[in-house]
């Protein structure tokens, strides 16, 4: 949010963030359902989970919860169905393993939505009384995903793909959850869509043992920004990556598209780039490209605590405290039934010469002076913390 009002009331629209499976599966309940929330689980009320790819045991979503709701389905007798193509050791932990071809869970998903609408298996009073357009799609379904077309994509048996589907619309509490390994690996929107139309099908929306849109704590209430004539010349650009645009209009940041639009320079010149909390060097698909687009930019500063392959190419490096010396707000951990709010507090003394990012952000706009200055008033970052978060931060501090 410091960043994100650094740059607003510097005059750049270009604040992005690397992508999660968690941005997929809200974009997929903000088409699916016009809301624009986190997504919550109930893994805890589910007696049938089919997972995706979804690594319960390697720490998919919030990890201790996880594992606790893990632990429960042992005790009462729920079943779980890893779909994956390896032998993780969440699948291995299953109650079955689903051997599928690597990238065809969304035309297994919609293979099962197939038999579930041919079987009539599906939940006629969720259907017909919370659902439009089910008749258009109905017929794409059955057309395009037959269990002997499912079966040649995804290289499981017709039969095997009708019984999962049998099995998953017949169990009280069903639940179908995507996102690779522990969800930090971005899916298609396509197989976002896909698995939460098996949740809608059974009904299993806003129900015990279902998936829910969950408001996002709302505590940073900062005073509106005053923008000069420059800030608001450079906020209407369009963004570099392209969202929000007409070709995007509901996505928040396009980190993929960053390095061809650096490269190309077909809107404008990228003159500096702050990175903090990524390493998009190592981690993008097409690092090679995103390296290429890093080394045309005049100025590239990175905030990690370490030397990682970004810093590497960083011409000035202000690393940030590590978790155990800093101050850090956690909202919303992906896949809670609630809102969530947690701080992690410091427990050893700074070790190095580090500054938390959030200090330098602040000062940053202090020595701009001007309106940048004003949106700024805090003396540091644990000031900022502590007025945010008002009432919360003596229960987080004390009782937390």
């Amino acid at each position: 949010a410091l960043f994100d009002r650094l740059m607003t009331v510097f005059g750049s629209p270009n604040v992005m963030v690397t992508p999660t499976a968690q941005d997929s599966i809200e974009l997929a309940v903000q088409v699916m359902h016009g809301v624009q929330a986190s997504v919550g689980f109930d893994l805890e009320n589910a007696d049938y989970i089919l997972s995706f790819g979804s690594g319960i045991i390697e720490g998919w979503g919030s990890p201790v919860r996880a594992f606790r709701a893990n632990s429960a389905w042992q005790d009462n007798g729920a079943k779980v169905v890893q779909v994956e193509p390896r032998l993780s050791n969440t699948a291995a932990k299953a109650d079955q393993w689903v051997p599928i071809k690597a990238g065809t869970e969304s035309a297994l998903a919609m293979g099962m939505a197939h038999v579930i609408i041919k079987e009539s298996l599906f939940n006629d009073e969720f259907i017909q009384n919370h659902s439009t357009g089910f008749h258009g799609w109905k017929q794409h379904v059955l057309n395009d995903y037959t269990p002997e077309k499912t079966a040649e994509i995804t290289g499981l048996d017709a039969s095997f793909i009708k019984q999962l589907a049998r099995d998953f619309s017949k169990a009280s509490h069903p639940l179908a959850i995507c996102g690779r390994g522990q969800g930090d690996t971005p899916i298609s929107l396509s197989e976002a869509m896909a698995v939460h139309a098996l949740n809608a099908l059974v009904g299993n929306i806003n129900q015990p043992g279902g998936v829910s849109a969950v408001s996002k704590p709302s505590y940073i209430d900062w005073p509106e920004t005053d923008l000069d004539s420059i800030a608001e010349e450079g906020l209407q650009k369009p963004r570099i990556d392209g969202a929000g645009s007409d070709k995007f209009p509901m996505t928040q940041s396009l980190l993929n598209r960053f390095a061809d639009a650096v490269s190309s320079g077909r809107d404008y010149a990228m003159r500096a780039l702050f990175v903090h909390g990524a390493n998009p060097i190592y981690s993008m698909p097409g690092a090679e490209a995103f390296k290429t687009a890093v080394d045309k930019i005049p100025f590239v500063v990175s905030f990690s605590s370490y030397m990682d392959e970004t810093a590497m190419n960083a011409d000035l490096v202000l690393p940030n405290h590590v978790y155990l010396e800093r101050y850090e707000d956690v909202p919303v951990i992906a896949g809670l039934t609630a809102p969530m709010l947690g701080l992690t507090r410091p427990v050893v003394y700074p070790m190095f010469n580090t500054q938390h990012v959030g200090n330098v952000v602040i000062r940053l706009a202090q020595e701009l002076g001007g309106p940048i200055a004003d949106a700024f008033p805090w003396d540091d970052f644990e000031a900022c913390l502590e007025e945010s978060l008002g009432d919360k931060w003596d229960v987080l501090n004390e009782d937390g």
